[in-house]
């Protein structure tokens, strides 16, 4: 393929990507949140996989911890990057937790991978609660 095809195709593709943006922007934009500092996070139904007190218990919603101070991280156990930084949020709440701080770690993993969610815990030794919201 020579320069000149080379940049044609190039620059399809560029059109193609653009004419879909533009698209999903005008069917989707009304149902994207606009995401700020202090807006309200959003709703959950999560199953406890592991929590403080190593039990399960009741699905919990944002509700449960009303007025207390939570970090809230979405995660799954095939992401790599989740890895640092959940090793990064149990160094934050060892030194915050003991002051206050809630971490709430949900799960976006498939239905059935409670067991996996768990030992993703263990490994890595985190100690703050792991619920898994598998819709």
């Amino acid at each position: 393929m020579n320069g000149a095809r080379q940049w044609i195709v190039v620059g399809a593709t560029v059109a193609l990507v653009a004419a879909g943006l533009v698209v999903a922007s005008r069917t989707m934009g009304d149902t994207l949140p606009i995401i700020e500092v202090g807006s309200r996070a959003p709703d959950f139904v999560a199953v406890p996989v592991t929590s403080l007190e190593g039990t399960r218990s009741a699905p919990r919603t944002l509700a449960d911890y009303r007025g207390q101070v939570v970090l809230l991280n979405l995660w799954a156990t095939w992401c790599g990057p989740c890895v640092k930084e959940m090793l990064s949020i149990q160094a934050l709440y060892d030194e915050l937790g003991p002051k206050g701080l809630k971490v709430v770690a949900v799960s976006v993993d498939n239905p059935g991978m409670e067991s996996a969610i768990r030992a993703f815990g263990a490994e890595h030794h985190l100690t703050f609660e792991l619920l898994h919201d598998d819709r």
